[in-house]
């Protein structure tokens, strides 16, 4: 009777055993699970808090685009003086890349800082008016008024005014269109949908302390936890091998995926030099995540490592 007392409370114990391992197992798993969501997370806040900034934003600026602008606003320019009659020349070579490149430095800079972008356009209206004058002058269009005092032809009243309202209305044309030419250039140098990012950026930066110390919290209970369940060192690490690896796959795969598929080169988007603003904006958004996602991998390697050395340590002492 009392063997078969002993029998039966073996089996108890054993089976207690066996739940007990089970249930810490499963409880590891759904740690190790914590601790890769946090790496993901964690991977997003930072990420995107650099990605959402004006650094990131004239990082991805190139000599390219700049050039390209300088194009599509000459093209435009003509394509808007072809009908007004005037030589297109007068627009060439009115707007220089360093300047270009200013003026949107200093948009993206005003627009992050919520300011009014104001652009100090004169140099190039002078240089405008200047070559327009000039033409007019080659075709005998006059655009200086006449002072019947100052002018040694004798002149009739009605013949002054009629003459000085001709060169009046001129002036005034010559006015509008360099205004329209000006204006042309403003709408280029804007980058489309800044202001939108902005606007989300400021939203998500009021939370990002939050997310970030929520993120670090959760994955540092995570591996306190799966190394608290644990008696043996080894065992305790080995979820948090798991947990870093399973970080890695996350904050790598759709990235990874995402660089094979090249879906941002098939983006219609115009102009040209634009879009390859934004394949660069995506690229190295894709590209951050990435080399994040090596650190997970360098960690879960080092661990896994340590693991090993452990085991065999505790080996050898059994």
């Amino acid at each position: 009777m009392s063997n078969q007392m002993t029998t039966k409370e073996r089996s108890k114990s054993a089976s207690s055993g066996s739940s007990k391992k089970i249930i810490r197992i499963l409880v590891s798993y759904l740690f190790s699970f914590l601790l890769a969501l946090s790496l993901l997370v964690l991977s997003v806040v930072c990420i995107a808090g650099y990605t959402l900034s004006e650094k990131y934003a004239k990082s991805c600026l190139s000599d390219s685009y700049f050039s390209g602008i300088k194009v599509n606003v000459e093209e435009a320019a003509r394509d808007y003086t072809i009908p007004t009659g005037l030589d297109t020349s007068v627009v060439d070579n009115v707007f220089e890349i360093a300047k270009i490149r200013q003026d949107v430095e200093a948009y993206i800079d005003n627009t992050f800082k919520i300011r009014k972008s104001t652009l100090d356009t004169s140099v190039e209206e002078a240089r405008i008016r200047e070559n327009v004058l000039a033409f007019l002058a080659e075709e005998g269009v006059s655009t200086d008024a006449v002072n019947p005092e100052e002018s040694e032809v004798e002149l009739d009243t009605e013949s002054v005014e009629a003459f000085n309202d001709s060169v009046e209305e001129t002036n005034r044309a010559v006015d509008e269109y360099v205004n329209e030419i000006i204006s042309i250039y403003q709408k280029r140098i804007k980058l489309a949908g800044l202001d939108y990012l902005v606007k989300i950026g400021n939203d998500y930066h009021k939370y990002f302390p939050f997310l970030l110390i929520i993120s670090i919290l959760v994955g540092i209970i995570s591996c306190f936890l799966c190394l608290k369940v644990h008696h043996l060192p080894h065992r305790g690490l080995r979820y948090l091998v798991y947990g870093f690896s399973g970080g890695f796959m996350m904050v790598f795969l759709a990235p990874f995926i995402a660089f094979l598929n090249g879906f941002y080169n098939r983006l219609g988007i115009t102009p040209d030099y634009f879009k390859e603003y934004m394949v660069t904006y995506i690229k190295g958004v894709l590209a951050q995540f990435m080399i994040v996602s090596q650190i997970w991998l360098l960690i879960a390697i080092i661990l896994g490592v340590v693991v090993l050395l452990l085991r065999k340590k505790a080996m050898k002492s059994d």
